[in-house]
């Protein structure tokens, strides 16, 4: 398990980047199912309302990636 967080950790960064400098569709999908398959559900939520028109921000998908990373990086830490 903490090699899959490890990675999630490493891909993380690439993601919020992508998703604030490009068309996000591709990256938001990809995030939908990298933090359902860690169990960050609500962000696998998030990203699933964004794919359905819900709302046209990234915003609260950036914010619940970081806080994401931060909860693996703390059960990582400990």
């Amino acid at each position: 398990m903490r090699e899959v967080l490890g990675i999630f950790l490493e891909e993380a960064a690439g993601w919020a980047e992508r998703l604030r400098a490009e068309a996000a569709a591709d990256v938001v999908h990809t995030v939908k199912g990298s933090g359902r398959a860690v169990g960050a559900h609500e962000l696998g939520d998030l990203c699933e309302a964004w794919e359905m028109g819900e709302f046209g921000e990234v915003d609260p998908i950036l914010e619940e990636l970081a806080r994401v990373e931060a909860e693996i990086r703390d059960w990582l830490a400990a």
